[in-house]
Order: structure tokens, then C-alpha cells, then sequence
């Protein structure tokens, strides 16, 4: 899948994350829904890094418990092409940058 331009700026904010902060970005990907939405019970530090970065929205229309995010809200296509490489691989796997 061809990634526009628009949204090549958020593919290299994810890949200068940090190794962790990365994979919860994946894991979320892959747990949400197709529509890039899901339901947390808490704010970590790393969800907190990736609302500032704008990778992850809070959703102001959900009233239940926890909090809702909008995933890559600004980069379907981005997060279409993850959402389908963690399906096809079977789950969320980042392999650690070497130094």
C-alpha cells in the first residue's frame, strides 16, 4: 500500500519512538478498531507521549468507562497498512534498533 505524502511525516515520528513507547503504539493498533478507535482503563506516560506527538486523539464523545483514542486519526492510510501488517503477522512484533 502507498503511504501519501501527507501522512509520510507520521510514519517517521513512529519510527524515531522509542522501542517501547513503538510497540504500545502497535499493540494498539492491533487491538483497536478498524475505525483506529479503543477503549483504555488508564493514562500512561507513553499514552501521554503519543497524544503530545499527535499520533493518538482523545475521542470527547465517549462517556464510558476509561477513556477513548482515536489512533493515527490523521493518517488513515498509515494506520490501514499497520492494522494489516500486525493481522497478517498475528500480532504486534518491533524488532529493538541495534545501537
Amino acid at each position: 500500500m502507498k503511504i501519501p505524502a501527507r501522512e509520510l511525516y507520521y510514519l517517521d515520528v513512529i519510527q524515531k519512538l522509542p522501542h517501547r513507547t513503538k510497540t504500545i503504539l502497535g499493540e494498539l493498533i492491533f487491538r483497536g478498531s478498524k475505525d483506529g478507535f479503543i477503549v483504555l482503563k488508564k493514562r500512561t506516560r507513553e499514552i501521554q507521549q503519543l497524544i503530545e506527538l499527535g499520533l493518538i486523539v482523545d475521542n470527547p464523545i465517549y462517556r464510558g468507562k476509561g477513556f477513548s483514542i482515536s489512533i493515527l486519526p490523521t493518517a488513515p492510510h498509515l494506520h490501514r497498512a499497520y492494522k494489516r501488517k500486525f493481522q497478517r503477522e498475528g500480532g504486534v512484533v518491533i524488532e529493538k534498533e541495534s545501537s
